[in-house]
């Protein structure tokens, strides 16, 4: 599995960079029937909640059917959308990495990355909160204290974005091992940074292609129902959440490979 070159001359982690670009794909295809089946059946337990709890994507354009304004139906949806994210993380992440067939039946290791999933959320929450406070806040006349709190906002933005860059940590928390690593991960991580970029990248922009041409074509159809473009939109939706989940779990179990491999040899 691990290369003999898979290091440079100095000891420098190098993640091969088109083995790990397509490694998520050649594991969708390898396990594809578990792949559709998990991402249908949570996809469409997300589409039901949504209905029942009156916050359907048809409602956000007024055209639904039943919709509320309830907060407690909105915490109920946020919660099922959460939970199943988690759900599917565990259940993905031991199909395609753990070779083990896919088993729907709950356990208590299900609901391990929700907290990695709240973590995740929380820090991209506060980086967009900084950037925005310091974009409306009012100048003061003060220069030091304005380079002062510059400083300090960008420096935390920047731990910040070096625990997010370091998602990787995830691999070992999903595996019950050790998994606050960050001495350990940090210069493998940011050595090999533009090409997780640009992963990310190219498969943040083929999803959003796709939902684009798939959610929003059925959200405006005119031809189907109403009751049946939102269904579909709504499925559409959720299957693209949960492929992009997929993708990137996949993709940090590549990294951890090469960035966590004296642990995994060690397994």
């Amino acid at each position: 599995m691990f290369k003999k070159d898979d290091k440079g001359t100095e000891g420098e982690v190098v993640i091969p960079f088109a083995d790990g670009f397509l490694y998520p794909l050649r594991r969708i295809m390898l396990y594809f029937k578990s792949f559709a089946l998990l991402t249908c059946v949570l996809a469409l337990i997300n589409v039901v909640l949504s209905f029942l709890c009156g916050r359907t994507l048809m409602c956000g354009i007024g055209k639904g059917a039943y919709c509320s304004t309830s907060g407690w139906l909105f915490i109920v949806s946020i919660i099922g959308l959460f939970g199943g994210i988690s759900f599917y993380i565990s259940k993905w992440f031991t199909v395609s990495e753990k070779q083990a067939p896919l088993c729907f039946k709950f356990k208590k290791a299900d609901l391990r990355p929700l907290v990695f999933v709240l973590f995740y959320l929380f820090c991209w929450g506060y980086v967009f909160w900084r950037i925005y406070a310091l974009e409306i806040r009012q100048v003061t006349p003060d220069w030091r204290f304005e380079l002062f709190l510059f400083v300090m906002e960008t420096t935390g933005i920047l731990v910040v974005l070096t625990l997010i860059a370091n998602s990787v940590l995830l691999v070992s928390f999903l595996e019950g091992k050790k998994w606050w690593l960050l001495n350990k991960t940090f210069w493998p991580v940011f050595d090999n940074l533009h090409k997780l970029f640009v992963w990310f990248l190219f498969y943040f922009l083929v999803l959003a292609y796709i939902f684009r041409n798939t959610v929003v074509f059925f959200l405006k159809d005119e031809t189907l129902p109403v009751w049946l473009s939102g269904l579909l939109g709504e499925f559409c939706f959720y299957f693209v959440i949960y492929t992009g989940v997929a993708v990137f779990i996949s993709s940090l179990a590549y990294q951890a490979k090469y960035v966590l491999k004296e642990d995994n040899q060690e397994k």
